[in-house]
């Protein structure tokens, strides 16, 4: 559900630039280094442990430590599964209310 909260707060960010007096190649730059900006971070945490440029140890045990102490509690799980869906729910509504305020793009005929 994390993944889905990133998604909808990289939307949000998009959407802004469907406003006026903001151009298509702004509109494209912005797709682009957002796609950009969500690649690098994968790679980073992808590759980040093998090239030694990342710590990863130390939020893996804490990371799995409290995962396996959800795991073992119902009320445990339960929490961990509205906290996640909030936090999905929440930047669903960010993203929806950006999309609410966008403003139709409309393209410029060249003069004939």
């Amino acid at each position: 559900m994390n993944v889905l909260a990133l998604w909808m707060l990289s939307l949000a960010v998009y959407f802004q630039a469907f406003r006026a007096g903001i151009s298509n190649r702004k509109r494209l730059a912005t797709a682009f280094v957002l796609l950009a900006l969500m690649m690098l971070g994968w790679l980073g945490v992808l590759f980040g442990p093998i090239v030694r440029a990342i710590d990863g140890g130390a939020f893996n045990v804490v990371l799995t430590i409290a995962l396996r102490e959800a795991g073992e509690s119902t009320a445990a799980t339960a929490a961990v599964w509205i906290v996640m869906s909030a936090v999905a729910v929440a930047s669903y509504f960010v993203a929806l209310s950006r999309f609410v305020k966008i403003e139709a793009v409309q393209e410029r005929k060249a003069a004939s």
